[in-house]
């Protein structure tokens, strides 16, 4: 990303901020304001398979959820997504040590900074970690509480964010030209996909997401 940067502005590459949304509609933003919408879209999808051939290359996977807000309208969103990816990390987490005796590694999770959900989001990896979440899960693989961080100075920050972008696009507006590219990149084991969350009340929804969570069912139907 840091390449890519450079050959958008090669005097101060350190300044391009990656953020899908000013990228996608730059407001004034530069250096995108005076981009072409195709060499704006084509950035985005330079961003994208930076991150689809970095998981190929080292087997790093994405975690994300997707809450539909009008059916969960009880409920704040963010709590609920990130509870949702707190599991699936530290599931995905035993795994890893399940597959590798010798694998001790724990998880560490960094958000982008947010005074109002940082406080919040703490106490609540604390809370995961002393009585479960709601599904009576411990995180014992996640020792720490969510550390903070300024997108503008961190790459990896930018990249979750075109992922988290290019799943709205995908589920919100029914964009996938973004999503396409990292679809596989979301954890998983054989067809079925754990990294991929969509909390919604249809039943016939037919995303990733849903169809794999109907083939777990199914295949759990059939073995009993």
């Amino acid at each position: 990303m840091n390449e890519l940067a450079g050959e958008i502005s090669n005097q101060a590459p350190e300044t391009v901020e990656f953020h899908a949304s000013e990228i996608y509609c730059p407001r004034g933003k530069e250096p995108w304001e005076t981009m072409t919408r195709e060499n704006r879209v084509q950035t985005q999808k330079e961003v994208l398979k930076i991150i689809a051939n970095e998981s190929k290359r080292s087997g790093a996977c994405i975690l994300a959820a997707v809450i539909n807000k009008k059916e969960n309208t009880e409920t704040d969103p963010m709590k609920t997504a990130f509870e949702d990816l707190c599991s699936r990390f530290d599931k995905y987490i035993a795994r890893i040590h399940k597959r590798d005796g010798n694998n001790k590694e724990k998880g560490l999770i960094i958000i982008d900074k947010s005074e109002a959900y940082e406080s919040v989001l703490q106490d609540m990896m604390i809370e995961f970690r002393r009585k479960g979440t709601k599904w009576n899960e411990r995180l014992n693989s996640i020792p720490e509480v969510p550390l903070f961080v300024n997108s503008k100075t961190s790459r990896p920050i930018q990249a979750a964010d075109h992922i988290a972008y290019s799943v709205f696009r995908r589920y919100e507006r029914g964009d996938a030209q973004y999503f396409d590219i990292i679809q596989s990149c979301f954890d998983k084991n054989g067809p079925q996909i754990y990294g991929l969350s969509h909390i919604t009340k249809n039943k016939d929804c037919t995303c990733p997401s849903c169809l794999s969570r109907q083939m777990r069912e199914y295949l759990k139907k059939q073995q009993s």
